[in-house]
């Protein structure tokens, strides 16, 4: 008998090792969710501190506000090296992709004439797309920062996701010229595909440097712009892979099997564009911000000073790629006209310090003395 019970509690640790080694995904993504925004707030919250002296210190002599001044560079700099080595590092990758999908659309072009594929004409046109956004991009973001603040007093943040709106919208339309061009071949049993070696060598070697390219961006996990490079180079990998087995099939095996793969692929690549399309249209039209992002918010608010009560009301939401912040919030009101509008500034400094703000607006307010009491004996009742 106990040998048996030996037996089962021995069995018993190890099921329950087993359920401690392997957690479930939900609870490892939460844990992972959690930790990031644990950093988040302690990043956040020494920005905050670091513009909290500049609008609140003891001494007002000249060599002390000059002592904060260069340890408050020295923070912004020792807190941000990251988002400034990432831009110049996303420029540069930017570049390199653009280059990389220019030489490919001539290869895939090449390999399209040689053996006259509708299915890799559909990726040839993806990448031609892929490379006319990045270009588009890439002159957008230099109207932006080169916008004139009287012509345009709230910025053109705007025009990026209504560019990449107007390129989704174009390559739907010429992705559904190709379907209907497969479909005319199928009717009309025009299908004149055929493959040889020097196409093989060029949608392989295609394949491979989009690989390449897919990995060494992946590395690059904390800049948005080269994550949807990323995405864009794991669709052509898919999207090449499986034109290249629908020529081969069609040649070897079912004549028909390139316009289909060509259908396949388009609606594929249709799909994609018109996820992204979309997307970016809830951005334009001013798309409220992720829970962990108003958190973030509130999170600055509630610990930037003693003397903010109550946050009334907290709006985040889009403009442009980046969003915009209203808070209101409630202030003693036995404090100065001087100390309330410091505590606005510093507290609008601090939110405007964050990554993904463009515009922040801070509304404040004293708490009457009245409002107080009634919150006092409605909580005894």
């Amino acid at each position: 008998m106990d040998s048996k019970v030996m037996d089962k509690e021995k069995t018993i640790g190890k099921e329950e090792i087993k359920l401690v080694k392997k957690p479930r995904k939900s609870i490892v993504a939460f844990n992972e969710r959690n930790n990031q925004l644990k950093e988040a707030f302690a990043n956040d919250l020494a920005i905050s501190n670091r513009i909290k002296q500049k609008y609140f210190s003891e001494k007002r002599k000249f060599s002390n506000v000059e002592h904060c001044a260069f340890h408050g560079s020295e923070a912004n700099e020792s807190l941000k090296p990251s988002t400034e080595i990432s831009k110049s590092v996303e420029k540069n990758v930017a570049l390199v992709s653009l280059l990389i999908n220019i030489g490919l659309i001539v290869s895939k072009s090449i390999a399209v004439y040689l053996v006259g594929s509708l299915s890799i004409l559909s990726t040839v046109l993806d990448s031609v797309v892929d490379c006319c956004a990045s270009f588009i991009i890439f002159v957008i973001s230099g109207k932006i920062n080169n916008t004139k603040s009287y012509d345009y007093p709230r910025g053109r943040n705007r025009l990026e996701p209504l560019a990449l709106i107007i390129i989704a919208t174009i390559m739907g339309i010429s992705l559904i010229q190709i379907i209907i061009q497969a479909l005319k071949s199928i009717i009309e049993d025009n299908v004149t595909t055929h493959l040889d070696l020097a196409s093989i060598i060029i949608m392989v070697s295609t394949i491979v440097i989009k690989t390449m390219l897919y990995y060494g961006l992946r590395r690059y996990s904390s800049s948005q712009s080269i994550q949807i490079l990323s995405m864009d180079s794991r669709n052509d990998i898919i999207s090449n892979s499986f034109s290249l087995l629908c020529v081969f099939i069609n040649t070897y095996y079912f004549v028909y099997a390139d316009v289909g793969g060509a259908i396949i692929v388009s609606l594929y690549i249709l799909t994609t564009w018109f996820s992204t399309g979309l997307e970016h249209s809830q951005v334009l039209l001013g798309r409220s911000a992720d829970r962990d992002l108003i958190s973030r918010v509130i999170n600055v608010s509630m610990h930037y000073h003693q003397d903010i009560k109550s946050i009334e009301n907290v709006l985040v939401y889009y403009i442009g790629l980046k969003h915009l912040i209203e808070i209101y919030v409630k202030l003693d009101e036995n404090m100065t006209l001087k100390q309330s509008d410091n505590i606005l500034k510093g507290l609008q400094e601090s939110l405007e310090e964050l990554d993904f703000v463009e515009r922040a607006f801070v509304h404040g307010e004293a708490e009457e003395a009245t409002t107080i009491q009634e919150q006092n004996t409605s909580s005894q009742n």
